[in-house]
């Protein structure tokens, strides 16, 4: 997993959490919180999928992939998160429109809309963007595994469940301490490499690194 992806997931688990969080700050450290649920924007409708792929639409989701990709880097950059979201905003909508016409199809595809939906705002979304890169792995694609996990994680993370693997940060306002969300411990070290995300105990590492500056 690239430092920029994770950085990526951690940043936008923070700002879904932090307000949910706040109130929550002496609750058990294995509950998971009841996260603030908010309306689909842009919704979510009916996706089709087929078995070509149209080589302009594949090319159109590239660059919104970057675009996706890119936004940290704005943000470092002074852009303010509001416009950022909203830019999010933009690129779910018309991705969406491909997904109604069955136009994302290949691995590649699968998998950039995914990660684009992963930057949603409700459970709907992050659903969405787990079913698009279980679809990719049934094709073979090696990047979808972590995805697969990360997306899962962020879905069940925001209906207040535990999560599975162990890929989402938070932290209860922007001086609260980094934390791993709750973790359900069924899940083995084993299933976790299955799935390309590191050990549990690596998780909490990274955890303790953000807490001293260090990503």
């Amino acid at each position: 997993m690239s430092t920029r992806r994770w950085r990526c997931l951690v940043l936008t688990a923070y700002l879904f959490t932090t307000l949910a969080l706040a109130a929550q700050q002496g609750d058990a450290p294995n509950r998971a919180p009841k996260l603030v649920q908010q309306p689909c924007d842009p919704p979510v409708t009916t996706v089709t999928f087929g078995e070509t792929s149209d080589p302009k639409v594949a090319d159109r989701i590239k660059v919104l992939f970057d675009e996706d990709q890119a936004r940290e880097s704005s943000a470092k950059k002074g852009k303010d998160w509001g416009t950022i979201q909203a830019e999010d905003r933009v690129r779910q909508l018309e991705v969406m429109r491909y997904l109604e016409k069955g136009e994302i199809n290949s691995a590649d595809e699968l998998y950039y809309a995914a990660m684009i939906f992963q930057h949603g705002n409700c459970v709907e979304h992050y659903k969405l963007a787990n079913q698009l890169p279980e679809r990719a792995m049934a094709k073979a694609s090696n990047p979808a595994k972590w995805l697969y996990a990360a997306t899962l994680d962020r879905y069940l993370m925001n209906q207040g469940m535990p999560q599975k693997f162990g890929t989402q940060f938070l932290r209860a306002g922007p001086d609260g301490k980094w934390q791993l969300y709750p973790v359900d411990p069924a899940t083995t070290d084993d299933e976790r490499a299955r799935y390309n995300v590191p050990s549990l105990a690596a998780q909490k590492e990274k955890a303790e690194k953000l807490n001293m500056g260090s990503q």
